[in-house]
């Protein structure tokens, strides 16, 4: 009964290890298939796409355009062995590439917003004098409430659910 116990605690740790593994794959943007598909497939490079979709539990239809997404990404590449399309994981480094990229795209788009910023401020009717009716909702809403009653001055009224206080 022990070998049986010790068998099932390596299990759940291979488990939660790969669930940890594919958390930190959906936090630099994959989605959670396209995950499960990139871990598949470094364990199995190079591999057809009947072997990964099993491994990864994904049908293969799926995994055909779960494997295109991620070579889009630069993660995933193909060899032929024969007339036998094998799919190949590229290594784990390659993700930084990837992070690398997604910041300067980051970057870009923010240098961009800042000059627009300008255009969109002529736009927006900042006369004060009027009184304003806003609505948000959620967490993030809350934190805008809060980051524009410390900007205001003068009279202002916050109406709330009284759950909610």
């Amino acid at each position: 009964m022990a070998r049986n116990g010790g068998f099932r605690n390596r299990f759940c740790y291979t488990l939660s290890r790969m669930h940890h593994l594919v958390l930190e794959l959906v936090n630099l943007g994959l989605s959670e298939k396209e995950a499960t598909v990139y871990l598949a497939l470094l364990e199995l490079s190079p591999a057809a796409v009947q072997d990964v979709a099993a491994k990864a539990g994904v049908n293969r239809t799926t995994t055909y355009l779960l494997v295109d997404a991620l070579m889009k990404r630069g993660i995933v590449s193909t060899t032929m062995l024969g007339k036998k399309q094998l799919f190949v994981a590229e290594p784990p480094e390659r993700l930084l590439t990837v992070l690398r990229l997604q910041r300067r795209e980051l970057e870009e788009k923010e240098r961009e917003l800042m000059a627009a910023i300008p255009l969109l401020n002529a736009l927006h009717n900042s006369r004060k004098e009027k009184p304003q009716i806003r609505y948000f909702e959620g967490a993030e809403g809350m934190r805008t409430v809060r980051e524009l009653l410390s900007e205001e001055t003068g009279e202002c009224v916050q109406i709330v659910p009284m759950e909610d206080i």
